[in-house]
């Protein structure tokens, strides 16, 4: 197992693509991203500026992934990439705590992302999961 566990927010991608291979460090680290933020960085490829631009090729990098394998969890499903040695996690819940409220969308998409972490801790139990 990953020596550590690191839950990624959205700004982590949108930086810089590189943030994510820097974080595995060849694999020595597992890369989590939540559903929440492939959704939101799913809304960001239309954009023509940076932001854009960073969002695809995050959808670059995760379309030339293998899937390893994908468990089914009691309280959430973990699908598990590789892209070359770099381990990517892809985390969604079954139900979430927080509702999505549309006047307080990004406050409501930071508590989803806030609850795949604690879903990562227990998933991940005696391993260092580091947001």
């Amino acid at each position: 197992m990953a020596e550590k566990i690191y839950v990624l927010d959205t700004n982590i991608i949108l930086q810089n693509i590189q943030n994510i291979k820097n974080i595995s460090q060849d694999g020595t680290n597992i890369v989590v991203i939540p559903e929440t933020v492939l959704i939101e960085l799913e809304d960001k490829k239309r954009l023509m500026d940076e932001l854009g631009f960073q969002a695809r090729e995050f959808a670059r990098f995760i379309a030339e992934a293998k899937v390893k394998e994908v468990d089914h969890a009691p309280t959430c499903k973990v699908v598990k990439l590789y892209h070359g040695f770099h381990q990517i996690h892809l985390i969604t819940k079954d139900k979430y705590e927080a509702d999505i409220q549309t006047n307080h969308l990004a406050e409501s998409n930071d508590k989803r992302i806030i609850e795949i972490a604690e879903v990562a801790r227990d998933y991940y139990k005696g391993h260092k999961v580091i947001f």
